[in-house]
């Protein structure tokens, strides 16, 4: 390697150094302070929660002893009492979720204009159920976007909930363990 590449790499290095230092950096701070915490979803229990995806719904509820839930819909179908309740532990632990958005006017952008799912919570502490309508994954494909309804607030839901919703149905729909060739 000759001496002229070493020197003009140098030069390169040191025009573009003020450049990363006094405009690059500031701008990836404020990138970072967009989101937001908060506690949207503040459920402390579930007695009941819909699953629904497309056309298929399923909905599960409390035995009557408290302890264990059971598909109460559609008639007949099994899905396991880990994955329920799995599932209504990962809503009740997600009561801080990161705001993407104050206010969507372009539910497109975050896959809300045609819902991938839809989940209906039933918190006994509360008199309404609580709608949680999600869409399309996030660009580095970690999280989902999600709304509430009657809140036009959007944000993120880890991947954990749309994997837990893709199980209860393969259960319901009896494919699961199945590989499909």
């Amino acid at each position: 390697m000759s001496w002229r590449p070493a020197i003009l790499l140098s030069i390169l290095f040191a025009a573009l150094l003020p450049y990363y230092l006094l405009v690059d950096r500031q701008y990836s701070h404020q990138v970072r302070i967009k989101f937001e915490k908060a506690n949207l979803l503040n459920i402390d229990a579930i007695d009941r929660f819909t699953v629904t995806r497309g056309p298929e719904v399923v909905t599960f509820q409390k035995t009557a002893d408290g302890k264990m839930y059971q598909v109460s819909s559609p008639a007949g179908a099994f899905v396991p009492q880990d994955l329920m309740n799995a599932l209504a532990a990962l809503l009740i632990k997600s009561n801080s979720v990161d705001i993407v958005a104050d206010k969507a006017d372009d539910l497109a952008q975050y896959g809300l204009d045609r819902p991938q799912g839809e989940l209906e919570v039933h918190d006994p502490g509360k008199p309404n159920p609580i709608k949680l309508i999600f869409g399309a994954e996030n660009p580095t494909h970690t999280a989902v976007y999600a709304r509430m309804e009657g809140s036009p607030k959007i944000f993120l839901l880890g991947l954990d909930l749309r994997y837990y919703q893709d199980l209860v149905f393969e259960w319901v729909e009896g494919k699961q363990g199945k590989k499909s060739s």
